[in-house]
């Protein structure tokens, strides 16, 4: 396990970058314009972004190789740009999961749209979830709640 680690910054030391139409503020990792994020993992390798389109525009982003990815939904509407057959139309509050690609292209409604995009190298390990805590096995999660619960976080 890896000891836990803080990192903090303020607002004002995320960088953003413009363009065509999009707004990006880079958290963590570095877009394909170049712009890379305060927040450092090097153990995942993350990319999250805060993306706001202007009505109508549209985002193309590069994802690295076999890193899994989502987007979430925070206002307006955004379609995929490829579709497929059924056109879909993404809302805030709804989580979409990126299939493979090294890609991501999407477009925003007329109203426009704000949502985060993240991405990040896939562990390859089991996954345990209770509660707010997510390990990789049954006792370490009963463990985190004993810690908790007493006070050692």
């Amino acid at each position: 396990m890896v000891a836990p680690q803080y990192q903090e910054f303020d607002a004002a030391s995320i960088p953003c970058e413009s363009r065509n139409g999009a707004l990006v503020k880079v958290i963590t990792g570095e877009t394909s314009a170049g712009t890379r994020g305060p927040v450092s993992q090097p153990l995942t390798d993350p990319l999250f972004i805060d993306v706001a389109l202007e009505p109508g525009a549209e985002l193309i982003e590069e994802l690295a190789s076999g890193h899994n990815a989502f987007l979430y939904i925070i206002e307006g509407r955004l379609s995929p740009a490829d579709g497929g057959d059924e056109p879909l139309e993404l809302e805030p509050g709804q989580l979409a999961v990126l299939g493979p690609g090294d890609s991501v292209r999407v477009h925003a409604s007329a109203n426009g749209a704000r949502f985060l995009l993240v991405a990040g190298k896939p562990l390859q390990e089991p996954i345990a979830r209770g509660g707010p805590f997510v390990m990789n096995t049954a006792d370490e999660i009963r463990q985190a709640f004993s810690d908790y619960q007493r006070g050692r976080f």
